[in-house]
């Protein structure tokens, strides 16, 4: 029987151990559960950011455009009503050319 009580002295020792190892290994699992969650929600985090970030650099962006081709468009419009004027001032003098050349034809 002592043999037995050892045996049983012994086996709950082990018993005692193997429940020490599983509980350090379950908090080691929470723990890499928890970085490995952290780590993700990190992440996810500096994604937001960059994407942020794009936007509101694409809304820069299409703001400079927008400007851009809003100057573009005055220029453009600059340059046609200035042929306009130039056409219009050409047409005068074609029509003052015209008038002193009949007059010097009835001369």
């Amino acid at each position: 029987m002592i043999e037995s009580d050892n045996e049983r002295i012994e086996l709950e020792h082990e018993n005692e151990h193997l429940k020490e190892t599983i509980s350090e290994l379950r908090e080691r699992l929470e723990h890499l559960a928890l970085s490995k969650e952290q780590a993700v929600q990190d992440a996810v985090a500096e994604r937001n950011k960059e994407i942020a970030q794009l936007k509101k650099i694409i809304g820069a962006l299409r703001d400079e455009m927008e400007k851009q081709t809003s100057d573009h468009q005055q220029k453009i419009q600059a340059a046609f009503m200035e042929s306009r004027d130039e056409i219009n001032q050409l047409r005068e003098m074609i029509q003052v050319l015209r008038q002193k050349i009949e007059k010097k034809a009835w001369d």
